[in-house]
């Protein structure tokens, strides 16, 4: 089982804290699309937070009210898909304003990701055999949930 050439194990379920995402109310709807305003929140202080939308094109994003930028491309409202990638999260997260050219629901994925495994009550994990080395980012927990607003 597994992705060939990378190393696996089964994993047990586990209970471990995770992101949250949660509507702040005041969003206007207009003839352009509606205003989506969110908080998001990692499960711990200095973890990355990975958003990702579906459903809309994205034609304003603002992080704690800083312009993003999004909206410069032309071809970017024809897009049903948006990321944004933050990293070193702050406890008490982000505030992501967002301007979409739909009204409809978007599903919106946050994940978590913090460096390293879980510390797991009778688990122990081997070390990596000496001759690998960690693909991309390395040994990561990553913790996904899924929201829709």
């Amino acid at each position: 089982e597994g992705t060939p050439g990378y190393v696996h194990q089964r994993a047990d379920l586990v209970n471990l804290a995770a992101p949250a995402a949660t509507l702040i109310p005041g969003g206007e709807t207009s003839e352009r699309g509606r205003s989506l305003v969110i908080r998001v929140t990692p499960a711990a202080e200095g973890h990355a937070l990975s958003i990702w939308l579906t459903g809309a094109s994205v034609l304003e994003a603002r992080v704690n009210g800083h312009d993003l930028g999004v909206g410069a491309s032309p071809t970017q409202s024809a897009d049903l898909s948006w990321t944004l990638e933050y990293g070193n999260a702050p406890a008490a997260g982000i505030t992501l304003a967002l301007m979409l050219k739909s009204t409809d629901r978007v599903s919106v994925a946050v994940l978590d990701r913090s460096v390293g495994w879980p510390a797991i009550a009778g688990k122990v994990f081997a070390p990596r055999p000496a001759d690998l080395m960690p693909s991309g980012s390395g040994d990561q927990t990553i913790i996904r949930r899924n929201f829709a607003f």
